[in-house]
């Protein structure tokens, strides 16, 4: 028989537990099991100090090992890479048009000496025309409108605040039985 992940173990456990608080854990470590190794890290880090193995020998881990996980969830990004695409209108309706025709004129324009006589000024070693200095204006704000943001910052802190508010300690036991399971396959 195959040997599960620890994060194998942990998602189904918590998908298939009844508990809405459980959900939304599911739903916050199911964003790190699709970042490489970064739930299964975090798991086996917890396992070590909850047993008191390698370098969690020593310093008490194993006695408090769940509020030294919990503290490190907020004192470290947890999540990374996570971002939310956003469209913000920057430009007028007037700069929009102006865009589409600066657009059409400074792309479409036929050979690259066609172009370069739209975009420089003649004469002049590499000064851009005022209308090209505008295109690329209006086109920076454009690039700008489709932004992605990063939403690391406010996962790390809902599952730190969902922690805090886990008067069941849902997590916990979560976390026990994952490790429980964990051990069990390991001896069969």
């Amino acid at each position: 028989m195959t040997q599960k992940t620890f994060s194998e173990i942990f998602l189904k456990l918590l998908k298939n537990d009844s508990d809405p608080i459980g959900g939304i854990y599911y739903h916050l470590f199911s964003l790190l099991s699709a970042q490489p190794d970064t739930l299964e890290d975090m798991l086996k880090i917890a396992y070590e100090m909850s047993r008191g193995k390698g370098e969690y020998k020593k310093g008490g881990y194993k006695d408090n090992w769940f509020a030294v996980w919990h503290k490190s969830v907020r004192q470290t990004d947890v999540f990374q890479g996570c971002f939310q695409k956003r469209t913000i209108e920057i430009l007028t309706p007037e700069e929009r048009k102006t865009h589409q025709n600066f657009l059409t004129k400074f792309i479409d324009a036929g050979t690259r000496e066609e172009k370069d006589a739209l975009r420089y000024v003649e004469g002049y070693d590499g000064e851009c025309t005022e209308n090209y200095k505008e295109y690329l204006r209006l086109n920076n704000l454009k690039i700008k409108e489709k932004e992605n943001f990063s939403i690391d910052g406010h996962l790390d802190s809902i599952l730190y605040e969902t922690v805090c508010l886990d008067n069941e300690d849902f997590l916990y036991g979560t976390f026990v039985r994952l490790f429980t399971e964990y051990e069990l396959q390991l001896k069969s």
